[in-house]
């Protein structure tokens, strides 16, 4: 019954099917919830956790907290009163009090930036706070926000919002988008959208121009993660945003005047198609970004480009393949080179490597081998007969034309379905895919399952029920998992601390280590309901609530007592950083306000009075801040040696400021001009007076280690500084650092940069990986990849071997492992090197060490999955390394987590079983399926949240089920009599008791993502579910009422044809919802609509189509109308 594990530093909380908690590990940081057991027997939908501390979100919406109290695990302060309350980092939002005021009532909505919270009032006005630089602070455009705002959008550090009047509203990071001053002409009337992308946005406005860049004309916009690229009607190409991920094609500006069809972008570079067959690209050089090397092969005939993460393929009219990017992820696909010469019909990937289907049948695959990059072991079966491949994340699973199945890649995420492979040797005749899993349909109407069984690869809790006949029509209920990643500060112990749980009632829940936030009793009335983000520091937390107040608790000395200026943080806080020991919260008018440790930082009394408007961003070093302004310039304050006094550099900073980053002891600032400004410890970066003509221009971002800088310019190549013995100084490979360079990381003490060429440079400490000259030949090219630790060095290269150098101790030395790493380890096997006592060796368990599929880690020690689910473990046996205590329990196993020194296996019945050090949680003693059975009965399996569980309803689909409709969150089931059966998440469509007396007669349900419509036999159409995503048709209720026939659904909008072929729409109006622009073409002849997610084509009887919805996702057919004007039959 086991449906989630989370697990903290130090303990285990599982979630089980009935809504119970059970927790295990280390008592004073969550792993004993004694205390709070009777609020944890029932309801609890969601367990989220920091390192000491733990909360829980019931159904009900109320928070329970346990664990360390001053890590958030004492909630006992807060308030049930339905307002929203925050805690925790108070410099990220987590102290609303500034705000407490208008957050009491009203909040209909809270988005956020990475720092800050921005709450949307049922009257149309927005409350802001959490870290001001990005966006807490909104008091600079506040008669802005008391009225009229319909929608919030956000980059990584601000936001925009649009009114109802379709003028834009910015604020937060200048260099994130919050400072639109030099497009506001353009943003005053007429925004219908608004995108944003990590550091940009971009509004699409009501007359098909885009601000700020474009005028008029623009077709189509796509993004990689940091640019933007817009085709217009004349076909040239615009582009903005990051430079060295796509913003800048300057240098192919000339190709791009003209004739462009398509563009399309792996996550940081761009391809162009052109009318002439030819393709431009440009962005990050070694992610696709440049072409150079396949240039004359692209120079005609391309037809098609597809791209993994970081690499393209180019399907050309002569069935060939072109390949460039990231070798290891696509890239290069010269071992396979002869296969793509001709026949290629179509190619598809999974996020780093392509399957190509030939027009006789067969497969070639090429990239990342471990995400089905190799498909050698099925080699033979994909000679001839294939007809299908289907991809997720990280496998291929190939249809046959015999109706078996071939699958490959990742064994965990479907790669390996010798599970079931009896199943799938005939009748198969559709193959979907999750995240991680796979589902097949047979022709006999059974279903089988494989893959991550968290993502619907086991179905093994209603297995019985699938071996029987079911209807041929699956209805697979995708979940798009949101990742939330640790961003680790400068100081930041991200080992040890508190962990804090919003619940689904918006109440926390919190435990763990009591002097870093596990105990938020003293604020727990605050925290009892209407939490809508909780986060936390290194021993603090930050609660917000709906009203926009924030509340905090944890180590007073490091933010969690933020009483001394409580009145300044009641409202407007947008954002909050910290570092080692304080926290900056910038507020919605600009200002800043700090707090904890004054010697790093929390006193910024020196600099208030340029602290009180216009901040956009604060970073920090270990004990200082640094705060960006709207207009370009930076204030420091804090510890005055390590940054906070920049007095020497401040004509400098003045203006024109866009990034500042930190390494431990100095700062670094980018300038709109390319140029770099330094200052702090000289010898940790903060003195770049030695290079400063090389940094006067043309550097496009800048990286760091503890002690010293590294930059990329826009050329390519690399400029240090800082720690001469930790990486400062290059000089000894300055040659090879001029031109090529495409990536920089580090260790604590050196760098080494990727070459496009694939060769591999490195400098700093020799005994951390500066030095890698042992090793030399075998980086001189081929690197697809370098992964750095504290002090060593691990290339993968194209042919998947492996080679490490640096800190032996710390894995450099991989010797002994050699001839294992020679050839990349693809067969299950594993290889290990390094300190013996923390898994470097494994001989004791070598002969188990096959078929593995999995490896997980804690501070010292291994534990492997095999295909069998069993699992060998290795390393410190007080440390996880030991499993012989349930050594009998470990069959089965589907996934392993760990703590710092246990670990707790998933089983596929559910169970879990934890080994390793008792007080560390050793001892503990979206996705959804619905199937038709040939009788009518329905079976359900997966999150029970989104449809999975179906037992409420279940007396209902026990017969006569005819068919069943799935949206993101929910089903709906037609029955034989035409009543209609919902069940999942009850906003989302799961609950239809609202329109219950209309749903008889009904003849078709449709779906939006979080609503759905039904037609009646009477023509008539009934909506239910998310109001935002279709499920209000008010507006056009009388056009519905009859003579429908036909609805579609994209995410947010339905198109409805009527018998008289007119069509009626409703819904986000900017992605097809509203069709007024093309009301004349649609009032008669439709005879098909089609959706892609954001816009809708309708097909009408003289074989023209008229499009509607988002220009970027098909809305907008301007630049290919005249081939639209007849002639069309099918649009899909």
């Amino acid at each position: 019954g086991i449906v989630q594990v989370c697990g903290n530093g130090n303990a285990f909380a599982a979630i089980k099917a009935n809504g119970s908690v059970v927790t295990w590990g280390v008592a004073g940081a969550g792993g004993d919830s004694s205390a709070i057991a009777p609020l944890l027997a029932e309801g609890v939908v969601q367990v989220c956790g920091n390192i000491n501390a733990f909360a829980a979100i019931k159904a009900n919406g109320s928070v329970v907290t346990w664990g360390d109290s001053e890590w958030g695990g004492n909630s006992s302060a807060a308030a049930a009163n339905g307002s929203v309350v925050t805690w925790g980092n108070a410099g990220a939002g987590g102290d609303s009090s500034d705000v407490a005021a208008l957050l009491n009532e009203g909040v209909v909505q809270v988005s956020g930036t990475d720092h800050a919270f921005a709450a949307i009032k049922a009257n149309g006005s927005v409350v802001t706070w959490g870290n001001a630089v990005c966006g807490g602070d909104s008091s600079a455009v506040a008669a802005l926000l008391n009225e009229g705002i319909v929608h919030v959008s956000g980059t990584d550090a601000a936001f925009a919002t649009i009114k109802a009047n379709g003028s834009v509203v910015t604020w937060g990071r200048a260099d994130h988008g919050g400072n639109s001053s030099a497009v506001a002409p353009l943003l005053a009337e007429g925004v219908v959208q608004v995108c944003g992308i990590g550091s940009a946005f971009a509004a699409i406005k009501v007359n098909g121009t885009v601000a700020p860049l474009l005028a008029e004309g623009v077709v189509q916009v796509c993004g990689t993660a940091s640019a933007f690229a817009a085709i217009k009607a004349n076909g040239s190409v615009v582009t903005w945003g990051s430079a060295v991920e796509g913003g800048d094609s300057s240098a192919v500006a000339p190709l791009l005047m003209e004739g462009v069809v398509q563009v399309s972008g792996t996550g940081s570079a761009f391809a162009a198609i052109k009318a002439n067959g030819s393709v431009v690209t440009w962005g990050l050089v070694g992610h696709g970004g440049n072409s150079s090397a396949v240039a004359p092969l692209l120079m005609e005939g391309v037809v098609q480009v597809s791209g993994t993460g970081s690499a393209f393929a180019a399907i050309k009219a002569n069935g060939s393949v072109v390949t460039w990017g990231l070798a290891g992820h696509g890239g290069n696909s010269s071992a396979v080179a002869p296969l793509l010469m001709e026949g290629v019909v179509q190619v598809s990937g999974t996020g780093s490597a392509f399957a190509a289907i030939k027009a006789n049948g067969s497969v070639v695959t090429w990239g990342n081998a471990d995400k089905g990059g190799n498909s050698s072991a099925v080699a033979p079966l994909l000679t001839e007969g294939v007809v299908q491949v289907c991809g997720n994340i990280n496998a291929f699973a190939a249809i046959k034309a015999n109706g078996s199945v071939v699958t490959w890649g990742n064994a965990v995420c479907g790669g390996d379905s010798s599970a079931v492979a009896p199943l799938l040797a005939e009748g198969v005749v559709q193959v979907c895919g999750s995240a991680l899993a796979f589902a097949a349909i047979k022709a006999n109407g059974s279903v089988v399952t494989w893959g991550r069984a968290d993502q619907g690869g086991d179905s093994s809790v209603v297995a019985a029920l699938l071996r029987e006949a079911l209807f041929k029509y699956v209805e697979f209920n995708r979940l798009l998992h949101t990742g939330i990643g640790v961003r680790g500060g400068v100081g930041r112990d991200d080992a040890s601390g508190a962990v804090e749980k919003r619940r689904e009632n918006g109440s926390v829940v919190t435990w763990g280590n009591v002097g870093h936030g596990g105990d938020s009793s003293a604020v727990a009335p605050l925290l009892a309901e209407g939490i809508v983000q909780v986060c936390g520091n290194s021993g603090a937390f930050a609660a917000i609530k709906a009203n926009g107040n924030v509340v905090t608790w944890g180590d007073a000395g490091a933010g969690g007592d933020s009483s001394a200026i409580a009145p300044l943080l009641a409202e407007g806080v947008v954002q909050v950083c910290g570092n080692n020991g304080a926290f900056a919260a910038i507020r919605a008018n600009g200002s800043v306000v700090t707090w904890g440790d004054a010697a790093c930082g929390g006193d910024s009394s020196d600099v208030a009075a340029l602290l009180n408007e216009g901040v956009v961003q604060v970073c920090g070093t270990g004990t200082a801040f640094a705060a960006i302004k709207a207009n370009g310039s930076v204030v420091t304050w804090g510890n005055a040696v390590y940054g906070g006094d920049s007095s020497a550099v401040a004509p400098l900073l003045s203006e024109g400021i866009v990034q500042v980053c930190g390494t431990m002891f100095a700062f670094a600032a980018i300038k709109a001009n390319g140029s770099v400004v330094t200052w702090g410890i000289a010898g940790a970066g903060g003195d770049s007076s030695a290079i400063a003509p090389l940094l006067a221009e043309g550097v496009v971002q800048v990286c760091g280690n503890s002690f010293s800088f590294a930059a990329i310019k826009a050329n390519s190549s690399v400029v240090t500084w800082g720690n001469d013995d930790h990486g400062g100084d290059s000089s000894a490979v300055a040659p090879l650092l001029t031109e090529g360079v495409v990536q920089v990381c580090g260790t604590m003490f050196a760098f080494a940069a990727i070459k496009a060429n694939g060769s591999v440079v490195t400098w700093g400490d020799v005994y951390d990986g500066g030095d890698s000259s042992v090793v030399a030949p075998l980086l001189a090219e081929g690197v697809v990849q370098v992964c750095g630790n504290s002090g060593s060095f691990a290339a993968i290269k194209a042919n998947g071997s492996v080679v490490t150098w640096g800190d032996s101790e710390s894995g450099g030395n991989s010797s002994a492992a050699a001839a294992l790493l020679r050839e990349g380890v693809a067969n299950g096997s594993v290889v290990t090197w390094g300190d013996a006592r923390h898994g470097g060796d494994s001989s004791a368990v070598a002969p188990l060490l096959a078929g593995v599929v999995q490896v997980r880690g804690t501070d010292s020690a291994f534990a492997a999955i095999k295909a069998n689910g069993s699992v060998v473990t290795w390393g410190d046996a007080d440390g996880g390394g030991d499993s012989s205590a349930v050594a009998p329990l470990l069959a089965g196993v589907v996934q392993v987590r760990g703590t710092g020194f246990a670990f707790a296996a998933i089983k596929a019945n559910g169970s879990v079983v934890t080994w390793g050090d008792s007080e560390y949680g050793g001892n503990s003693s979206a996705a959804a399926f619905a199937a038709i059975k040939a009788n009518g009965s329905v079976v359900t399996w997966g999150d029970a949240r989104y449809g999975g569980d179906s037992s409420a309803v279940a007396p209902l689909l026990n017969e006569g089920i005819v068919q069943v409709c799935g949206n993101i969150n929910a089903f709906a089931a037609i029955k034989a009599n035409g009543s209609v059966v919902t069940w999942g998440n009850a906003g989302h469509g799961g609950d239809s008791s609202a329109v219950a007396p209309l749903l008889a007669g009904v003849v078709q349900v449709s779906g939006t993502r979080n609503a759905f419509a039904a037609i009646k036999a009477n023509g008539s159409v009934v909506t239910w579910g998310s109001a935002d995503h279709g499920s209000n048709s008010s507006a056009v209720a009388p056009l519905l009422t009859e003579g429908v026939v036909q609805v579609c659904g994209n995410i947010n909008a339905f198109a409805a044809i009527k018998a008289n072929g007119s069509v009626v729409t409703w819904g986000i109006a900017s992605f097809g919802g509203n069709s007024s622009a093309v009301a004349p073409l649609l009032a008669e002849g439709v005879v098909q609509v089609c959706g892609s997610a954001r816009a809708f084509a309708a097909i009408k009887a003289n074989g023209s189509v008229v499009t509607w919805g988002r220009a970027d996702q098909g809305g907008d057919s301007s630049v290919v109308a005249a081939l639209l004007s007849e002639g069309v039959v099918q649009v899909c």
